[in-house]
């Protein structure tokens, strides 16, 4: 049984090679430009604001990670789809910039050899200048398990599941002092105090192979909640998942489930983790979250 901190895995294929050009000018640019050698995304409102690239990949898992600036009230965020089977796409959000330094990551599951398209943007009402650096592709191989910790220097994993239904909600980092482990949690602040559905990006797994995953999590209240493992199946066209009944606590409680992956034929190559508020909380903090390969 292995696991590995997500942080120490994300920065692990730094040392491999990076499958997308050093040169700033090979990537496509829509609103923006190179300035200083690096890309810059000049965000306009009503307008595709972006650096894109489309390459030859081939079968298997891949991560892409890029740093960023943006401010507060500008959106960013990157898709990786592949042309030839595009219900494998995938899209990474940061909920809430707040124009520190900030590191994206995210994971796409390639189903067969072909071109893949990878198109970083911004979304905003204002115009505002977002320089992207280290833009980084590299093969990933989810050999090893890991752990999702909080980390302001890093875009959070989580978010909601309909942003349409909560559009006020609210993500920040607080001490975890209480928690065995200390350091930061990531607390969500549900618009109004609304039931709400939190998830995290989507995250490889191998097809067939049996996890356990476990999260800690604390409320403002004791409610009732779900803890789910949520994929696809028949490449994207059904739904799959696994649900747990637990009760939150004003204390940090860790919950567990064990899951076994689809089998990769019809399966899409990612899961994620879900919590489902069944009554209306002030605030719900989470912590470590880690998943093991049960050998």
């Amino acid at each position: 049984m292995k696991t590995l901190p997500l942080l120490l895995a994300l920065a692990l294929p730094l040392s491999a090679q990076n499958l997308l050009p050093e040169n700033p000018h090979q990537f496509g640019r829509s609103h923006a430009e190179i300035k200083n050698g690096e890309l810059q995304i000049n965000l306009t409102p009503g307008k595709w604001s972006a650096v894109s690239k489309r390459l030859p990949l081939k079968k298997g898992y891949y991560q892409l990670s890029f740093e960023h600036n943006a401010p507060a009230g500008a959106r960013m965020a990157f898709s990786l789809t592949p042309q030839n089977r595009k219900e494998y796409g995938r899209q990474f959000r940061d909920p809430f910039p707040d124009g520190s330094p900030r590191r994206m990551n995210g994971f796409l599951y390639q189903p067969e050899d072909g071109p893949v398209q990878i198109n970083i943007f911004a979304e905003g009402k204002s115009p505002v200048t977002i320089p992207v650096r280290n833009v980084r592709l590299t093969a990933f191989h989810p050999d090893s398990t890991f752990k999702l910790e909080p980390d302001p220097r890093s875009t959070p994993f989580w978010g909601p599941q309909w942003t349409f239904r909560n559009t006020d909600y609210k993500f920040e980092y607080t001490d975890a002092e209480d928690h065995i482990d200390g350091g930061k949690a990531l607390r969500f602040h549900p618009e109004d105090g609304k039931k709400a559905t939190i998830q995290t990006s989507a995250f490889p797994v191998l097809p067939g192979k049996e996890y356990q995953i476990s999260l800690w999590l604390k409320a403002s209240a004791e409610i009732p909640a779900n803890f789910l493992i949520d994929g696809w199946v028949s490449g994207g066209k059904k739904h799959w998942d696994l649900m747990k009944k637990i009760r939150l606590g004003t204390g940090w409680q860790e919950y567990s489930m064990r899951f076994t992956a689809p089998e990769e034929a019809v399966y899409r190559g990612m899961m994620t983790l879900k919590v489902e508020l069944n009554a209306p909380v002030q605030w719900l903090d989470i912590k470590t979250a880690e998943l093991k390969e049960l050998k």
